[in-house]
């Protein structure tokens, strides 16, 4: 790969702590085969569901529901999340997508308690995913 295709495939993936726009996940497709696809994982801080992306980096997408609260609480959340998801971004798996959501019942956790938690649940389900590999046979038409 030259550097041309590669500066290409990395469009919008930003270099060190900085968070691209390449490293967000913002279709609907995108959603529903990390959903179909990933593995989950979770504790009193954090849900989190990981499928492989075929890049070489992570990207990030929160699900935060209605119940959690009003926009203003949950688009708090999504910035906290979009934060500590900034600051480990180069400790996460490469090429796996994430999608991050509030256990339910939960309030808005501390930065540092969500960054530890992002980090080993991230590592914790991207380990049960199957290897990268050919993509799977489609099923029956």
């Amino acid at each position: 790969m030259n550097d041309g295709d590669q500066a290409r495939d990395q469009a919008g993936v930003r270099a060190g702590e900085r968070l691209g726009p390449g490293e967000r996940l913002k279709s609907k497709r995108e959603f529903e085969r990390t959903r179909r696809e990933g593995k989950r994982a979770g504790d009193t801080v954090l849900r989190v569901l990981v499928a492989r992306n075929g890049l070489a980096w992570p990207r990030l997408a929160a699900a935060i529901p209605r119940r959690y609260g009003p926009a203003v609480a949950r688009n708090r959340l999504r910035r906290l999340y979009a934060e500590a998801f900034r600051r480990e971004k180069t400790r996460l798996p490469p090429g796996v997508d994430v999608v991050l959501s509030p256990p339910p019942g939960a309030g808005p956790p501390d930065l540092p308690t969500l960054r530890a938690a992002l980090v080993r649940l991230v590592t914790q389900a991207a380990a049960r995913l199957p290897r990268s590999g050919p993509p799977p046979a489609a099923g029956p038409s």
